[in-house]
């Protein structure tokens, strides 16, 4: 994600992110009805995602890479950014509840 500040990403990665997470979780839902194991299994995919997310950054967790090699270079420079350090502590508090 280009940024003007290492501190600081562009909103559209986390967003991107969170759209993810989202369509994930709803899958681990429609799975649990079906396969539970299926369903836990991607929900321990997601919990290492939000694992890296805590620990390495937005930046560098998976979907902040894809997002960064995939979209950002088919959009335009940010013309926002936000603090990663929030972005850290909501991957965590996500890592606790998964």
């Amino acid at each position: 994600m280009s940024t003007s500040s290492p501190a600081h990403v562009d909103v559209r990665g986390p967003r991107f992110a969170a759209w993810i997470t989202t369509v994930v979780l709803a899958a681990v839902l429609v799975l649990a009805s079906f396969s539970p194991t299926t369903a836990g299994i991607v929900l321990a995919a997601q919990t290492i995602v939000f694992a890296f997310g805590a620990a390495l950054g937005p930046r560098r967790s998976p979907y902040g890479a894809l997002f960064a090699t995939v979209v950002a270079p088919r959009l335009t420079s940010p013309s926002e950014t936000e603090p990663a350090a929030p972005l850290r502590f909501a991957q965590a508090v996500g890592f606790v509840f998964a």
